[in-house]
């Protein structure tokens, strides 16, 4: 379920320019492994391995929620949020559950 907080979290920041498809951000969490979420922003969903979630950002916010495979929602809230997104981009974020950590976009294709 960490997993899908995380990937929550991305699109926040990220909010990829109109001509990408896809972005990859990178969480690692204070505590734990870093895991590697792809946005797809044609259909709105992120993917984490063979899982698929649809996903809602509040821009002014900051934050971003999924709706998780177990249906729960989990939200997830950014330190800051670029006005250009860029590879190597990187931000604090603390999720639903308390996870805190930093992310970093690592694609935009």
């Amino acid at each position: 379920m960490k997993r899908f907080a995380l990937m929550t979290a991305a699109l926040a920041f990220m909010a990829a320019p109109a001509f990408a498809t896809k972005t990859t951000i990178t969480f690692t969490p204070n505590e734990g492994e870093p895991v590697a979420v792809v946005f797809d922003n044609e259909t709105n969903m992120a993917t984490i391995g063979d899982v698929e979630a649809p996903y809602v950002l509040d821009a002014d916010a900051k934050t971003i929620c999924g709706d998780m495979p177990d249906g729960t929602k989990s939200c997830a809230t950014f330190d800051e949020v670029p006005a250009e997104p860029s590879v190597g981009f990187s931000t604090g974020y603390t999720s639903t559950d308390g996870t805190k950590g930093f992310a970093e976009i690592t694609a935009i294709e």
